[in-house]
């Protein structure tokens, strides 16, 4: 019973770890999705915190509730109600009348009009749902959360997410179209996210080492 157990623990952990396998960017992106549970410092933690404004530990639950319950995608969400209900002829010239104090809409709303058609009703959750993940095992990593309330934030994250895409490539694909979305209204100083990362893409996509192809999506957690 006992060894039934352990089994079971350890096929949840690698599946939270490969839900947040696509959140690593960069050259040693791969590297770190692969043996991200080995090769990841207390300081690059952190460091990830701060991106987040997570400083202490009275920040990191307000983030992982709001990572759970709306996120990203509320807007996304709101962007696409409101584009679908113009004719497809129109909506440039409705994105382009938007106000100039509301530039980063604008580019948002361009943005979703271009996936309005192509993307999952659950649209882009992946991306709230791997960080809520990612920032709970970090969190509890650096002493901000006791590890059975961030072992309940990774696996409501996990479930929501199994509950809204069908594949790994459904929801990888997903988590890429989100972070575009939230890079979008940023000025551009580097290659693009999607020039960066298609090596790594690709690699998790067909690398019989990825975890991508060794997990079951279905995997009962």
């Amino acid at each position: 019973m006992a060894f039934e157990e352990f089994k079971q623990r350890r096929r949840k952990e690698r599946y939270l770890y490969a839900l947040t396998s696509v959140c690593f960017s960069g050259k040693s992106a791969y590297y770190f999705a692969v043996n991200q549970q080995f090769k990841m410092s207390m300081s690059k933690m952190r460091g990830v915190l701060e991106q987040w404004e997570i400083h202490e530990e009275e920040q990191l639950k307000p983030v992982l509730d709001n990572l759970l319950k709306s996120g990203s995608r509320e807007e996304f969400t709101q962007l696409q109600n409101y584009l679908s209900i113009i004719p497809e002829e129109n909506r440039r010239e409705a994105i382009e009348a938007m106000p100039d104090e509301k530039e980063e809409s604008r580019k948002r709303a361009d943005f979703t009009n271009r996936y309005l058609r192509r993307m999952s009703p659950r649209n882009i959750a992946a991306l709230d749902y791997a960080y809520c993940i990612l920032l709970s095992r970090y969190g509890m990593k650096l002493g901000y959360m006791e590890p059975d309330e961030a072992e309940e934030y990774m696996i409501k994250a996990a479930r929501l997410a199994q509950a809204s895409y069908s594949s790994w490539i459904e929801y990888a694909t997903a988590y890429i179209i989100g972070v575009q979305f939230v890079d979008c209204v940023l000025p551009q100083k580097s290659p693009p996210y999607l020039s960066i990362q298609k090596p790594t893409i690709r690699k998790l996509f067909a690398s019989r080492h990825s975890p991508l192809q060794k997990i079951d999506w279905n995997t009962e957690i």
